[in-house]
C-alpha cells in the first residue's frame, strides 16, 4: 500500500470497525467475507475489488506420513484435493457475489479499478520484498501470477 502511496497504519481488529466510523482510518483491507460479516459496509463507504491478494490454504502431510500411503491413496489424496479446491473457489466467489450485492445494496460504493497502473507502480513494493525474501523468489512468483493471468 505504500508503494502506491497509501499512508499505511495498524488498528487491533477488535478497534477497526470504531475507526472507520470514527475516521481515524479511512479504508481497510480484508477478504470480502471478513468485510460483510463485520458489517465494515455500514462505516465505510467505497470498496474497491483489486484481487491483489490470494488466500489460500493447503493441504500438508509429513513426508513421514505420505510414504505410509499406498500410491493408489496418494493419487486419491491428489485427486480429491483438487477437487476440494475447485469446490472452495467456486462456492467462495459464489458467496462472495451475494455478499457484495448485499453491500452495495446497503449503500456501499462497490469499484472494479483498472489494475495496470497499480500493477505499474509495485516496482519498490517489489524490490523491498526481495530484499528478505529473495529476488530470485520474487521473479519466481512474478512468472506464477503472469502464467495465471493468461
Amino acid at each position: 500500500m505504500e508503494a502506491l502511496g497509501g499512508i499505511v497504519t495498524k488498528i487491533a481488529f477488535p478497534e477497526l470497525y470504531m475507526a472507520l466510523a470514527q475516521n481515524v482510518v479511512d479504508a481497510q483491507e480484508n477478504p470480502i467475507a471478513v468485510i460483510y460479516h463485520n458489517k465494515f459496509y455500514e462505516v465505510q463507504k467505497n470498496l474497491a475489488l483489486t484481487g491483489h491478494v490470494y488466500n489460500n490454504m493447503v493441504h500438508v502431510i509429513s513426508t513421514k506420513t505420505w510414504a505410509k500411503l499406498t500410491p493408489p491413496q496418494q493419487k486419491i489424496f491428489r485427486e480429491e484435493s483438487k477437487a476440494a479446491g475447485a469446490y472452495m473457489r467456486k462456492a467462495i466467489m459464489a458467496e462472495e457475489a451475494d455478499q457484495i450485492a448485499k453491500m452495495e445494496k446497503g449503500g456501499m460504493k462497490v469499484t472494479r479499478p483498472n489494475l495496470a497502473p497499480f500493477r505499474a507502480a509495485m516496482g519498490p513494493a517489489y524490490e523491498r520484498i526481495g530484499k528478505y525474501a529473495g529476488e530470485d523468489n520474487i521473479k519466481k512468483f512474478m512468472k506464477y501470477v503472469e502464467d495465471a493471468r493468461k
